[in-house]
């Protein structure tokens, strides 16, 4: 562009009428909507820490928690809070494909294994098993103690309100 031109354009927009319309294109844009999506912004920050959550309402193990252990199923989040994931607890020898809906699958002390709702292994005391519609290990602390989880047993369980799926299980000792 020539001075010339520039100049001409500069002595168009002093006029009130020329600042008003720029500014309503401007605002038309969605300066707001720009300025969340800059790299930093608390808008940008606020979405990326939106967890995905599973069936149940809650973070699976394993993935990203960012330091708040009550999203998570198993209700541990843990390492630094851009790196912090939920983690499983009284695993012992159980697998994640393990479970003894079907067929008694033994590990610990006298325990079976299990899938929690955050799809994670856990070894749980053999035979003593509440169907309830819980979501998170936290759901079963009450009835059986620090360290129990809401397992997936949707073959095996009714629950009082009929629908089929989870249980309380109380934590067998592992070694």
């Amino acid at each position: 562009m020539d001075a010339a031109r520039f100049d001409a354009l500069a002595r168009r927009l002093t006029t009130p009428d020329a600042r008003r319309r720029v500014l309503q294109a401007l605002g038309g844009l969605g300066l707001a909507g720009i300025a969340s999506r800059l790299p930093g912004s608390e808008a940008e920050a606020k979405k990326r820490r939106k967890p995905k959550t599973n069936q149940f309402g809650c973070i699976d193990v394993g993935k990203k928690c960012y330091g708040k252990s009550g999203q998570c199923c198993s209700g541990i989040c843990e390492g630094s809070k851009k790196k912090s994931k939920c983690v499983a607890h009284n695993v012992g020898t159980c697998t994640v494909n393990d479970s003894s809906c079907d067929v008694s699958v033994p590990c610990g002390v006298n325990g079976e294994c299990f899938q929690t709702t955050g799809k994670a292994a856990f070894c749980a005391e053999q035979g003593r098993c509440f169907c309830d519609a819980c979501k998170k290990d936290k759901d079963c602390e009450a009835d059986f103690g620090l360290g129990a989880a809401c397992i997936v047993c949707a073959t095996d369980c009714i629950n009082v309100n009929g629908s089929r799926g989870t249980a309380c299980v109380p934590a067998a000792p592992v070694m």
